[in-house]
């Protein structure tokens, strides 16, 4: 696993459900849009997928064999990871006036454990945005979180949304899913923390 040069921006284990098999293989993202399929006990690369981007972040579906990867260019790809294909892209509509999608740098994607078809994600362009894998643009967002690494989480009942995000006030959050209402603010610590991750 040393021999990539580019830096590691994300890894994600395979989850572990009845629908998958267990593999031993973790997927890594990297700075020169490298994700590659690592089985750990020996140290195997098994695949490699290149994107033409800066690979910051991934996320697996819970339930199915598919993945989501982010990144610098504002798209999410949701690949299917029997086939190693990218199945679909997620994308702002070119619409001036409509918020449909990301705007700037993406870090962090999370899937609704609760649902085949539902995810979200953040970055630099201080929005969640919410996703179905059936559309090509976001149903809806949240402003006013900034994120700069894996600081998205959702509950397993599906119904909360906790944010660590890179800001002064108020980076600890917790979010009602469904209405995108803000639930509490949290105190991460003592110190006035900027916030790269955290999970539920």
């Amino acid at each position: 696993m040393m021999q990539i040069p580019a830096p590691v921006t994300a890894v994600k284990h395979r989850p572990v459900h009845r629908s998958h098999p267990i593999t031993r293989t973790v997927i890594a993202t990297y700075a020169n849009g490298c994700v590659k399929c690592w089985h750990y006990p020996t140290a195997q690369c098994l695949y490699t997928i290149r994107e033409r981007r800066q690979t910051l972040g991934l996320a697996y579906h819970p339930t199915l064999p598919k993945f989501v990867t982010v990144g610098d260019d504002t798209n999410l790809y949701l690949y299917d990871e029997e086939t190693k294909t990218r199945e679909r892209v997620f994308r702002g509509s070119d619409a001036p006036d409509v918020m449909d999608g990301h705007k700037s740098r993406v870090f962090s994607a999370c899937f609704n454990p609760k649902s085949a078809h539902e995810l979200i994600s953040a970055g630099w362009d201080d929005t969640i945005q919410f996703w179905d894998t059936r559309q090509a643009h976001s149903l809806r967002f949240i402003s006013g979180v900034h994120m700069c690494a894996d600081g998205l989480d959702i509950s397993r009942n599906g119904k909360e949304i906790l944010t660590c995000a890179w800001q002064k006030n108020n980076p600890l959050q917790l979010w009602d899913y469904g209405s995108g209402r803000l639930i509490i603010t949290l105190e991460p610590d003592s110190y006035s923390s900027l916030l790269y991750v955290g999970k539920l």
